[in-house]
C-alpha cells in the first residue's frame, strides 16, 4: 500500500508491500465474488522511466480511486503496480490508468491498444474465476 507520496519507501518498503499483498490474496480467497486485481507491468518500462520519481507520480494517478472506492495499490519491488479492487466499477479505473499511460507514452509498452489481447502494458485478472484467482495467486506467492 503506497504511502502518502504513493510509493512505498526503499527497499523495505516494496518488500512490506509484496507481504501486504500476499496477505490480501489470502483473505481474498475466502471472498472471491466482485473482486479484481490489474497488474501494471512498470517493470517492463524502458530503464530511463523506470525511476522513482515517475513510480511516485504513477501511484499518485490512483489516489482518488484508492480514497474513493474499496481498492488498494500495491507497489511492487520490481516497480510492478497491482490494483486490488472489490466493487470498484471497472470505468472508475479508466481514468487512472490513462493518466499512467501517458506519463509513459513513449515507451513501446503503452503501444499496444487498451483492453486487447495486445496491450502488454496491463493485465486484469477476475478473482471471481478459479482460473483468473488461481493464476494471480501464483504470481503473488512467486513475489517473495
Amino acid at each position: 500500500m503506497a504511502d502518502a507520496q504513493g510509493l512505498a519507501s526503499g527497499p523495505n518498503g516494496a518488500i512490506e508491500e509484496e507481504i501486504a499483498l500476499r496477505d490480501a490474496i489470502r483473505r481474498v480467497e475466502v471472498d472471491r465474488k466482485d473482486r479484481y486485481a490489474i497488474h501494471v507491468h512498470l517493470s517492463q518500462l524502458r530503464q530511463q522511466y523506470r525511476q522513482p520519481h515517475y513510480m511516485r507520480i504513477a501511484a499518485q494517478a490512483f489516489d482518488p480511486l484508492v480514497l474513493n472506492h474499496d481498492a488498494t495499490l500495491y507497489t511492487l519491488a520490481n516497480f510492478d503496480m497491482v490494483l486490488l479492487c472489490r466493487g470498484v466499477p471497472v470505468e472508475a479505473i479508466d481514468a487512472p490508468l490513462a493518466k499512467v499511460r501517458t506519463l509513459f507514452s513513449e515507451d513501446p509498452l503503452t503501444f499496444g491498444d487498451v483492453g486487447s489481447l495486445d496491450d502488454r502494458f496491463t493485465t486484469w485478472y477476475d478473482l471471481s474465476l478459479p482460473s483468473d484467482f488461481e493464476t494471480f495467486h501464483a504470481l503473488v506467492e512467486d513475489l517473495g
